[in-house]
């Protein structure tokens, strides 16, 4: 399967944590399904592949950002956002 990505997944988690860090939700967790596909989420990766999602997550986590839950379904994996010093 051929997929085209408009942005990197460095921009997309750079959007994520803005979008976390501005609705107050640094120690808070969410789902992934949420972040790309939730109704509440009006942001720029809302509606996003999952897997760039993911891949943006990935990012996240290896600079200590957030820290990725394994759930029972991959859309149960939850994203846990930590703040930065």
């Amino acid at each position: 399967m051929l997929q085209i990505i408009l942005k990197a997944p460095e921009v997309v988690a750079a959007d994520i944590y803005k979008w976390a860090t501005d609705n107050d939700l640094l120690g808070s967790v969410s789902t992934v399904y949420e972040l790309y596909a939730g109704e509440d989420t009006a942001a720029p990766f809302h509606g996003a592949d999952a897997a760039l999602i993911r891949r943006a997550l990935g990012v996240l986590q290896g600079t200590g950002r957030c820290l990725v839950i394994a759930g029972t379904t991959p859309e149960e994996d939850g994203v846990k956002f930590l703040a930065t010093s």
